[in-house]
Formats: structure tokens, C-alpha cells, sequence
């Protein structure tokens, strides 16, 4: 495998466009026909968030907002997420909340983040060709294609840590002190915003300790303090912007209290231990091809150790992650045994960067959108195994995982769509004519549709006052688990919308598709005939 911890000549910036253009082109191609797709899931947490913003630039989460209790609650007890994401739509607000906004930010930094890959690789001493092929397979991750379809912030973490990365190997390699500067900069942008990537602080200090002067006993933590600065210096300077951007309300929260709000029990702990390992072949296109090219020169005396955790997951429902658990962590550990191996710092750095997203698994949940953000460290490693595997063999893995994960990711993209587009549906015929013609409407529901009632002029039905009065109209979504709908015992039916058509399902529990939530199931996608979304119109008596 060609990876080189020291390169000769930086990348010129010509160069990376050059070889980042079939990847931005890709991604063209397949996210402007959905510029025009409804809000989705947390997409109206960030939006208002943005909209506060505009009001109040130093403290984004210092507002009330109804969400997943349905009890009015201050924005910065729910959200574990940086206070930079708001600024990135602060357009979206002044174009008044139109959808294409916000999705042309998206695929702009997603350009960014394919070009960074590029650069990253080539940093990595992949050849022109290689890198390219890696931007490729970033383009078609399911994972990297579903969150690019949403305004949520995983697409610009994801570029931020890329670039974060890149800028940390060049000031490894070159030590120019603009290069350290850069690498600090954009390593505080990625946990600003999305917080587990405070996480990229040990796979950095990794790269940048001197194992050489390590393993022949040589003095090495003077040069290891000096060479690490530009790392050390990122957890305060995030702890300050925090400090500067924290709600000021006496009944706020942070991020510390907002993770430990959604902290995992001991079953969803082990969930997400197992969902973590899971995504690497379901969600990114990273243990399958690994396993493939490397056939025989897997590490299979390991395998014992996999067999209790292939026990536990034989325990759940779904018996065939047991090898869908085996295989990635077999894979994983052959990439840290395989650097480790050939004492090549670089390597290791790129397996450690793959572990990042783990410690969520004590978080309520983690989806896929957590790891992508190593998604280009999963690409490289891949395309760097081309150089030594047989040409069809490297060609056809190659093309397999290009399709499948660009079918995959698209079939993700689409059903969401359908989904979000149910919502904003339902608020244009069941709320919006209604607020018209002068009636008092309130709504239940989750997800984008919360962003759409909001729109058409409804109110959020909480377990707090004021309810609804005799006469009022309520409208119900039963997506996402609402249930404040059942505190108003005296109701009348008047109306049922309701979608069973059979097709692709993201979040669905009889299928097991859980894109955006393991909670619903393992697969990004599935067939399935469950409801798609559930609608109900009452009248209060």
C-alpha cells in the first residue's frame, strides 16, 4: 500500500480541482434534482436555530422551542451540536426558508469537502488517479449521499475535519507555521459543528508523535509538545467560543448537559456499539471492499475473539448483522494490525480516525450521519489497497462499490424526499386552508412536518397550557412518536390521510430501516408497505 508519511512537493490547488472534478460532478448529478426536497427530521432545529441567530448572533440556543418531549424547552438543553452550524443558514433565513437555499449551501460545501479528500489523499502520497477514485467513493457513500440531501451539519463537519486533516499532515510534513494555523482553525470549525469531532484531537496527536524516536528510545516529547501545538490549542479555543455563545438563561444547558439529557441506557450502549461496527458495511463502503482485496491476508486467527460479540448480536432480532458486526470489526482490526505492522504513522492515524464516531454509542442513538465524517480516511484507506491487489480485481471492487453506493444512496435521498414531502403536503392541505378561512389550528407531530405547521400559521399542542378550546382544529402526524395529542379527551374525527404504498422505507420498523435513527433498525434503506406517514384532522368538542 502506497502511503507515505513524508511527500516531496505539496499538491497544487490546479491538481486537486482537476482531480476533484468527476467527484463534484457526480454529486451534481445526483443532488440538484432534489433541490426542491421538504425539510426533514432535525432540519427545523437548525432552522430555527438560525432564525434566532439573526436576532441574536452570540447566543443561538438561547430561545424556547417544542421538540421531541413536546413541552416547551430551552434549545440549549436538547442540542449537542456546535453553535456554528446556524451561521451556515443564516441564508436560508433571509431567502425566507426556501428549501434550495439551504440545499445549494450543502452541495457548495460538499464540493468543498470532495476537494479536500483529494488533496488529503494526495497528502497521503496516493497518485493523482488514487485520489480521485477516493473522492468518488465519498461521493457515493450512502451515508455521505443521505445527509447531503438535509440542511443538518454533517456534510460541513465532514468537510471542516477533511480539511482540518489535511493542513495537520502538511504542517507534519512541512512545518510551515501557516499550515499549523489552518489545521487549528478548522479543527475548532469541526466541533463547533457537530461536538463528537473534538474527538479528531487523538487521532491527531498520533500522527504527530514521533514513533521512530518512541521505539529506538530517543527523546521525543520535546519535539512532540512543539509539533502537537496547533492540536493543543483547539479544546480551549472551543471551550471559549462555547463559553462566548452560551445561553444565558438560568434554565439553559450546553453541550454537556444536552448529551447527558440523551445519555443511552445499557441496552442502547451495546446497540450502538454494534451499530457502529455495522455502518462500516452497511452505510460506507469500507469493510466489504477491505475484504475483498485483501482476501487471504486477513488477520482470520483473530476471528475467536469476534465470536462472543457475534453471541450478542445473534441475541437481537436481526441474526445476520452477526456477520455484518464479524466482518467489520475483522476489518478494522486488520487495518490498525497492517499499519502497526508496517510502522506507517500515516496508516495508523487513518485507522484511529475511523474510531472517532464510537464514543457516541453512549449518546440515545448513532445513526450513520456520526461516521461520515471519516468517510474520506474509509476511502482512502480502500483506494490505497489498489496498488498491490490484481488490476480486475481492484476494478471490479471498484465499480461494485461505486454503484451499489451510489444506488444505495440515492434510493435514501428519494424515499426521504417522499417522506419530507408528506409533511410539507400535509401542512399546505390539512393546515393551511384552514388558517385561512379563520380557524384556530393547532398541530402534533415531529420532524420536518413541526417546520411546515409552524409555516402555514398552526401551533404546537404541548402537555403545558394553553390547550386548544371547544372548536379548534388539531392535525396529527404520527411520525416520529408524537403523543400529546391524547390529553384532549373530547375530539372528533374529521378527516384521515394516510400512505401504505409499498416502496422504500428510511425509517421503519417491520423493515428495519433506520437511516436517521437506529432506533428504527439497521439497514439506511429497505423495501417495505408500512405507512410512510399518518395523518389526522380532529375538531375539539
Amino acid at each position: 500500500m502506497r502511503f507515505n508519511d513524508q511527500v516531496p512537493s505539496a499538491p497544487s490547488w490546479s491538481s486537486v480541482l482537476r482531480y476533484a472534478a468527476p467527484g463534484i460532478l457526480l454529486a451534481t448529478i445526483l443532488l440538484v434534482p432534489f433541490f426542491g426536497k421538504a425539510y426533514t427530521i432535525d432540519d427545523p432545529f437548525f432552522l430555527r436555530e438560525a432564525e434566532h441567530t439573526w436576532h441574536d448572533p452570540l447566543h443561538p440556543t438561547a430561545f424556547e422551542i417544542v421538540w421531541n418531549q413536546e413541552v416547551p424547552q430551552r434549545a440549549s438543553t436538547l442540542l449537542p451540536g456546535g453553535p456554528l452550524v446556524p451561521f451556515l443558514l443564516l441564508p436560508v433565513v433571509l431567502g425566507g426558508g426556501v428549501e434550495w437555499i439551504g440545499h445549494l449551501i450543502q452541495q457548495l460545501l460538499f464540493w468543498v469537502g470532495i476537494c479536500a479528500t483529494v488533496a488529503l489523499a494526495l497528502r497521503c502520497g496516493l497518485s493523482k488517479r488514487e485520489a480521485m477514485l477516493a473522492a468518488l467513493l465519498v461521493v457515493a457513500t450512502p451515508a455521505v449521499l443521505g445527509m447531503a440531501g438535509t440542511v443538518m451539519p454533517d456534510i460541513p463537519a465532514m468537510t471542516f475535519s477533511t480539511l482540518a486533516v489535511e493542513r495537520l499532515i502538511a504542517w507534519k510534513q512541512q512545518g510551515s507555521w501557516h499550515q499549523g494555523l489552518m489545521a487549528t482553525l478548522w479543527m475548532t470549525a469541526a466541533p463547533l459543528t457537530r461536538s463528537h469531532l473534538i474527538l479528531l484531537t487523538g487521532p491527531a496527536l498520533l500522527l504527530l508523535v514521533d514513533l521512530p524516536a518512541i521505539r529506538e528510545r530517543r527523546p521525543w516529547i520535546g519535539s512532540f509538545l512543539r509539533a502537537s501545538a496547533p492540536v493543543w490549542i483547539v479544546p480551549p479555543l472551543v471551550a471559549l467560543v462555547l463559553l462566548i455563545t452560551r445561553d444565558p438563561d438560568s434554565s439553559g444547558g450546553n453541550v454537556i448537559t444536552a448529551v447527558q439529557t440523551h445519555r443511552s441506557g445499557l441496552f442502547a450502549f451495546n446497540h450502538n456499539v454494534l451499530t457502529f461496527f455495522g455502518h462500516w458495511v452497511l452505510a460506507i463502503p469500507l469493510a466489504l471492499p477491505w475484504a475483498i482485496l485483501r482476501g487471504r491476508n486477513l488477520p482470520w486467527r483473530t476471528l475467536w475473539i469476534l465470536i462472543p460479540t457475534a453471541i450478542v448480536v445473534l441475541m437481537t432480532r436481526r441474526w445476520w448483522m452477526a456477520f455484518v458486526v464479524t466482518l467489520s470489526m475483522l476489518v478494522l482490526t486488520d487495518i490498525l494490525l497492517l499499519a502497526w505492522r508496517e510502522k506507517n504513522q500515516t496508516k495508523l492515524f487513518l485507522g484511529a480516525y475511523l474510531f472517532m464516531a464510537l464514543p457516541i454509542a453512549f449518546y440515545v442513538h448513532l445513526p450513520s450521519k456520526y461516521l461520515i465524517a471519516s468517510a474520506p480516511g474509509a476511502a482512502i484507506l480502500v483506494v490505497g489497497l489498489f496498488s498491490a491487489a490484481p488490476r480486475q480485481r481492484v476494478a471490479a471492487v471498484f465499480a461494485a462499490a461505486l454503484c451499489v453506493g451510489t444506488l444505495v444512496g440515492v434510493l435514501v435521498v428519494r424515499t426521504d424526499a417522499r417522506m419530507a414531502g408528506s409533511m410539507r403536503d400535509a401542512a399546505a392541505q390539512l393546515i393551511a386552508p384552514r388558517i385561512a378561512a379563520g380557524q384556530h389550528v393547532w398541530y402534533v407531530g415531529q420532524w420536518g412536518f413541526r417546520w411546515y405547521a409552524e409555516q402555514a400559521g398552526a401551533r404546537p399542542l404541548t402537555y403545558t397550557p394553553p390547550f386548544p378550546r371547544t372548536g379548534d382544529i388539531i392535525v396529527f402526524s404520527r411520525a416520529g412518536g408524537a403523543g400529546a395529542i391524547k390529553i384532549i379527551a373530547k375530539r372528533r374525527l374529521l378527516q384521515v390521510v394516510s400512505d401504505t404504498t409499498p416502496g422504500g422505507r428510511i425509517m421503519d420498523l417491520k423493515s428495519g430501516a433506520g437511516f436517521f435513527s437506529t432506533y428504527w433498525g439497521y439497514l439506511p434503506w429497505s423495501w417495505g408497505s408500512n405507512e410512510t406517514n399518518h395523518f389526522e384532522v380532529w375538531q375539539v368538542e
